[in-house]
């Protein structure tokens, strides 16, 4: 069961990395917040439990996981960060916390692969992200 969670989970990442075209293993960036200091969204650390979570490297090649994961990204990511992942899809520019533009480099460069299974996880209902009106629902449990 743990398994399949993980695996359900891994695929729902990098369905998001895929939408926008950031094939390259984020477990070589590093972490930090340099990017909330130009007006972006927190980039806070993965909580202690998601620290030792990581995506396989073989995840971030392999076409079958890739084609998946953009099919999960375009029926249930797309719609509020959008087609081009540019955080204007049709119901993410109604939200009070606006998802944030994942072609931005600079932002996404700061986030390891557990910071994206926590946040994929998880989504809006942890802080800082629930304090501040994250809209974005937990996939954990699907």
């Amino acid at each position: 069961m743990r398994a399949k969670l993980f695996t359900s989970l891994a695929i729902g990442v990098l369905g998001l990395l895929v939408g926008l075209w950031l094939v390259r293993p984020p477990a070589t960036r590093a972490n930090g917040d340099k990017h909330e200091e130009k007006g972006g969204h927190a980039h806070v650390p993965a909580p202690l439990e998601y620290a030792d979570v990581h995506v396989p490297l073989s995840v971030w090649t392999d076409p079958a996981m890739i084609s998946r994961g953009k099919d999960i990204y375009t029926t249930r990511c797309a719609v509020c960060h959008g087609d081009q992942g540019d955080g204007k899809g049709p119901a993410g520019v109604a939200l009070p916390l606006k998802p944030p533009d994942f072609r931005d480099k600079d932002g996404v460069g700061e986030m390891r692969d557990n910071y994206w299974f926590w946040r994929v996880s998880e989504g809006g209902q942890v802080e800082p992200f629930k304090g501040k009106g994250s809209a974005m629902p937990p996939w954990k449990s699907e």
